[in-house]
């Protein structure tokens, strides 16, 4: 990630509001039905520069039994707090210090600080590169069938669309009033307050005759506490959009 500014050094008020941030957006209970699961196509790609693997500040063990900070020119080597074991994620400092890391300290680790004792919050391998997978795109230029690249917006996490209903002309007549600057469409959104869920639901048309309409549905994406009818109304508009862009491809 890139920072939209550089300083020399954060406040703490500055790093404590980037947690809450964080916590706000990635740890909030949310429903299958209302989020979109991060499938294998969306995993995270290589780092960007590697140069973050030497200059990182801890590293475990293959055997997670040790933990090293780097001080400087050499690593300080931590142990087990008490008898537990890289699951209780817990760890003291020692008086051992190396030059070098071992062969087997290939895993970094996030690390958060209470008094001088050390507690694991995550982990990776950076040294195993996953190759990224590129989902298919529903804009693409490549020829396929309307039905196919609908299908494809409806299975990439990054298009909201969850369900459709094509006209019996394959959107031909909607197409051809988009260039007669004729084309409708109607959105709108629904927000149950009790369980904090919203949905929305759309129609596209070439004219005021609806026999040959397009229409489609999607949920609401985002937590429980981040719901609303405004909400529920824009995922309608970005549900037309998102078609529109078919179409029109």
């Amino acid at each position: 990630m890139d920072w939209p500014r550089n300083p020399p050094s954060f406040t703490m008020l500055q790093v404590k509001l980037w947690q809450k941030s964080l916590h706000s957006a990635f740890c909030q209970e949310v429903s299958s039905l209302t989020s979109r699961y991060l499938q294998n196509s969306c995993i995270l790609g290589n780092w960007r520069c590697d140069k973050i693997l030497t200059e990182w500040g801890y590293r475990v063990s293959t055997s997670g039994d040790t933990v090293y900070k780097k001080l400087g020119d050499s690593w300080q080597l931590f142990a087990p707090l008490g008898n537990t074991t890289l699951q209780s994620q817990r760890f003291q400092p020692t008086e051992i210090y190396l030059n070098n890391l071992p062969s087997t300290a290939t895993t970094l680790a996030s690390i958060h600080h209470d008094n001088d004792n050390l507690f694991i919050e995550n982990k990776s391998v950076p040294i195993v590169h996953l190759p990224l997978p590129v989902p298919d795109d529903p804009y693409t230029i490549e020829q396929i069938s309307i039905d196919a690249a609908f299908d494809r917006s409806i299975s990439n996490e990054r298009i909201l669309l969850d369900q459709y209903k094509m006209p019996t002309d394959n959107c031909s007549s909607i197409a051809q009033s988009i260039r007669d600057n004729t084309a409708q469409a109607i959105s709108d959104g629904s927000f149950d307050p009790v369980t904090n869920k919203g949905t929305s639901a759309f129609v596209i048309t070439a004219h005021k005759d609806t026999t040959l309409l397009f229409s489609g549905q999607n949920w609401s994406t985002g937590s429980k506490s981040e719901q609303s009818a405004y909400r529920s109304k824009l995922a309608g508009i970005i549900g037309v959009l998102a078609s529109l862009a078919v179409i029109t491809q």
